[in-house]
């Protein structure tokens, strides 16, 4: 059991260099104020302390020290004079070697008492040192990694995007078309025109499987790579995979590891449109370069791109009715005066071949009036105008049939423009079926038909295709001109048109039909080989023929 020996100090004493630790100190404050004992260099206290005594062999130096350093009473007037410290030090020495007892403790209270009553010096307190100052010092940061450049290949590519025929495109059947990819040499060595873009595997849409870069390219370059291609004849998906072969016959493409190959990814559909013309300009519009006053277009087009677009319409809504064969809609860019145009690829001009099709705006476009523009350009660079139509919404369409027979034999571009002329935002003009048909010779059959309707006139032309066999096509005469479709014959109807020809000789007819409403008018022209003259069974049966084709084509 440790022993508490209570120790009273006099008011307003200064403790200096008291050797005991403060955590055998307790303190009682004498005054309101508390006390912090956290050093005890010139402190006044007006408190008393109890030590608890660890060491018995050190206590009485430890509480004469405490005594000893008191320097005033409890209650001493402000003109008493300080004692002088070097006495105070002497006093502490003689009393540490006294026994402590509690009789020693009062005596030493007593010497205290007396002390106080002599003139002392004034104790100052030492100027308290300053507490060491901390210096920060910052870790040294660790440096970030630093990370390591991928190294490029000799032969890398970038697929920098699809310009056109993009994944997923709808395609009809046998449509041909031209995949441009946009690619940019990220490798370290230069590609040559001893380098080729080749087919590697999926569906072969060309009938060439390889095509060699037309220049240099060098590293950081960016190139468009083109495949001139072919949708397959059936319905489908189809995938062709193609990439970039070295001299060294080392296959690269794009990707992380220049592994992934050039893709090309078409929907194929069947389409309404003949595929007996010549040519569709229609359904092979992704083959044509397209470009708008605001640069090179992609295709297929973005109706609401304001750069332009051409966009093949299954079932478009013309202006006049609603159509079921295919339209090509060729929208200009949407600035004042602005056009767009199509340049199809080189097409050699056989003789019978005419250029064909019913052009106008689409509906819903009221502020439509457009300028149609048929042009070609041979294979050296000339250029030529085959004809312009000027079309505004009016409910009407025209029909546009030109003889090629002046180029016949020369290989041509052909050219699709449209400028607009008013309301950019209703400048939608339309191709329906641009074809090319091919007709050997002459016609065989003019036939024109008034009264079948109170304002009709209906017409049909029968053509030559080929030494035995022919095609019809059937237009409206009044009040315009529009071709409203057509189709080959029959086997059957191959063979009644070819006896008629080989037995009858040229002939004009005409043939009332009477009516209780109106009288049915009919006339053709019959264009054949024979010598025998027609009688009226045959002017009948030709006139009942022409009728029943033409009934089946509008129908």
């Amino acid at each position: 059991m440790r022993e508490v020996h209570p120790v009273f100090l006099p008011s307003q004493a200064i403790i200096r260099n008291l050797p005991l630790q403060p955590e055998l100190i307790e303190v009682r404050p004498c005054s309101p104020m508390a006390i912090r004992l956290s050093s005890f260099k010139g402190i006044r206290v007006s408190c008393i302390y109890k030590y608890w005594e660890r060491h018995h062999t050190r206590s009485l130096v430890l509480v004469s020290l405490l005594l000893v350093v008191s320097l005033s009473s409890c209650r001493r007037s402000d003109d008493e004079t300080p004692v002088d410290p070097d006495a105070i030090y002497t006093s502490a020495a003689v009393t540490a070697n006294a026994k402590f007892t509690v009789a020693a403790g009062e005596t030493a209270v007593t010497e205290l008492t007396q002390m106080a009553g002599q003139p002392t010096a004034t104790l100052l307190p030492p100027t308290p040192t300053p507490p060491p100052t901390a210096i920060f010092i910052p870790p040294t940061p660790t440096p970030a990694p630093i990370p390591t450049a991928l190294p490029y290949a000799c032969d890398w590519a970038e697929l920098m995007g699809d310009v056109t025929v993009p994944p997923g495109t709808n395609l009809p059947t046998t449509a041909d078309f031209i995949k441009i990819w946009r690619a940019k040499n990220v490798g370290s060595c230069t590609w040559t025109s001893q380098y080729a873009l080749v087919f590697v595997d999926g569906t072969l849409m060309t009938g060439s499987t390889a095509s060699f870069l037309p220049g240099s390219v060098q590293p950081g370059q960016i190139i468009d790579l083109s495949v001139n291609q072919t949708a397959p004849n059936v319905p489908g998906m189809y995938q062709g995979n193609w990439m970039l072969r070295n001299p060294s016959n080392t296959y690269f493409g794009t990707g992380e590891r220049a592994t992934d190959p050039f893709q090309v990814l078409i929907n194929a559909y069947f389409s309404q449109s003949p595929e007996n013309y010549a040519y569709d300009f229609g359904i092979n519009y992704c083959a044509a370069r397209w470009r708008s006053q605001s640069g090179p277009l992609g295709c297929p087009g973005v109706s609401s791109d304001f750069n332009g677009s051409a966009i093949l319409l299954e079932n478009p809504n013309l202006e006049s009715r609603t159509e079921s064969r295919p339209a090509l809609w060729t929208r200009p860019n949407s600035a004042p005066n602005g056009w767009i145009s199509g340049i199809y690829p080189a097409y050699t001009i056989q003789d019978g071949d005419r250029f064909q099709a019913e052009i106008g705006c689409l509906n819903n476009s009221p502020g439509c009036d457009v300028l149609f523009l048929l042009d070609y350009e041979t294979v050296d660079g000339l250029t030529g105008r085959l004809g312009s139509w000027r079309e505004f919404i009016n409910g009407k369409t025209s029909l546009v049939d030109v003889n090629l027979s002046s180029l016949t034999g020369q290989s041509v571009r052909f050219i699709l423009t449209v400028n607009n002329l008013a309301v950019a935002r209703d400048a939608n003009a339309f191709w329906l079926t641009p074809h090319i048909d091919r007709f050997f010779i002459n016609s065989v059959l003019d036939w024109t038909q008034e009264g079948r309707s109170p304002t009709s006139c209906d017409g049909l032309r029968l053509f030559w295709t080929s030494e035995a066999a022919f095609r019809a096509e059937a237009y409206s005469c009044a009040p315009d001109q529009r071709n409203l479709g057509g189709r080959p014959l029959s086997t059957d109807e191959n063979a009644q048109v070819f006896e008629w020809v080989n037995r009858l000789k040229t002939f004009d007819a005409e043939i009332y039909q009477a009516r209780p409403d109106v009288p049915i008018k009919t006339q053709f022209k019959f264009s054949g080989r024979g010598i025998a003259e027609a009688t009226n069974a045959d002017i009948g049966a030709i006139n009942n023929f022409a009728e029943s084709l033409f009934l089946s084509i509008i129908q």
